[in-house]
């Protein structure tokens, strides 16, 4: 009798013990399922995230390209209205000059006339 009690005893804890592995199994596949979903969603993100970061840099690469092409055209425009502007010097100089010339010949004559 007191045999049979101890080996009913024995059947109990051993089938406690299996619920409670099963238990814990089944919380560990819960958990490991748990974890799969979030992994899987952080890549998801992170796939996300790096898409639009790589659109950000296409993007800002092209107004960079862009404002750079700008400023190149803007450069040329300054450099033809310098170089616009020395010719206009060039022929102002050379203007008084020849002025001055017509100046200091008509004077000569004047002089000339006079001392005659």
């Amino acid at each position: 009798q007191e045999r049979l009690e101890r080996r009913n005893v024995l059947d109990q804890e051993v089938q406690d013990r299996q619920t409670d592995f099963q238990k814990l199994s089944e919380e560990q596949l819960l958990m490991t399922q748990k974890l799969e979903v979030e992994i899987a969603q952080r890549k998801s993100n992170m796939e996300a995230e790096e898409k639009l970061m790589v659109e950000r840099s296409e993007v800002f690469e092209k107004e960079l390209r862009e404002r750079r092409e700008a400023l190149e055209k803007e450069e040329e425009k300054c450099r033809a209205f310098c170089d616009e502007q020395d010719v206009w010097r060039e022929e102002r100089e050379d203007q008084e000059k020849l002025l001055k010339d017509e100046h200091v010949a008509v004077l000569q004559k004047l002089q000339d006339d006079y001392s005659r």
